[in-house]
């Protein structure tokens, strides 16, 4: 074995280690909501110093990892053939795709074929994963998005009750919003003095009076 050889196997198992590494710890630089994953790094610098083929390695090396780390456990759940085929075939291209651009850019663009790199990896990495839970996991998709829907008919007729009932407040332009105790209160109590001069109104078309309706608030008149 010669030195070239043995240094390759000793890089490759480095950064092997360095993607498995940060793939169980999740590595990653967060902006906001926003996560940056750092695992394909690795990839991109090895394939950068050892070639295509080291790519290809790494990116296989990467989807292992993946599934030793869990984080495709909920589709193994579903499809447990798709998940392996295709967390390690997206693993595998990008690695390969990044080893690709940088040895056809790398002699006369080295910044650009680094650049091609290092947006290869991620671009295809996403676009493999999409093909397979097209191929593999559409039909659960639609099943789920089925068991989900909600007809809007039925939304609209819940925010009415609500807002009848003072527990939420509609502000034109702006949407709803959960009103406070003081505000559902108020309205609360608009509505039932609302319901109560209606029924006024139709005690009084028959014939009951003003004393009458007194009487009856102070409990002093019974009913015939």
């Amino acid at each position: 074995m010669n030195k070239q050889t043995l240094r390759r196997m000793v890089g490759g198992g480095l950064f092997a280690a360095i993607i498995v590494v940060l793939q169980l710890i999740g590595g990653g630089i967060r902006f906001g909501t926003f996560s940056i994953s750092l695992v394909l790094v690795p990839i991109v610098v090895g394939t950068a110093v050892y070639g295509w083929q080291m790519g290809g390695w790494l990116g296989l090396v990467f989807g292992a990892a993946v599934l030793l780390s869990g984080d495709a456990n909920l589709f193994m759940t579903i499809n447990p053939t798709g998940t392996i085929a295709t967390v390690l075939i997206k693993g595998i291209a990008c690695g390969l795709a990044a080893g690709g651009c940088y040895t056809a850019l790398h002699e006369k663009h080295p910044t650009l074929a680094t650049v091609a790199a290092a947006v290869a990896a991620p671009v295809v990495n996403t676009g493999v994963f999409l093909l397979g839970c097209k191929l593999f996991f559409m039909d659960f998709v639609r099943e789920m998005a089925a068991g989900l829907a909600i007809n809007p008919s039925t939304i609209q007729r819940a925010y009415r009750e609500l807002e009848a009932e003072g527990y939420i407040c509609s502000v034109p332009g702006k949407g709803s919003f959960v009103c406070s105790n003081d505000e559902a209160e108020a309205l609360r109590r608009s509505e039932l003095l609302g319901k109560f001069d209606e029924l006024v109104t139709e005690l009084d078309y028959i014939g009951v009076t003003k004393q009458m309706l007194s009487q009856r608030l102070k409990g002093e008149l019974k009913n015939d």
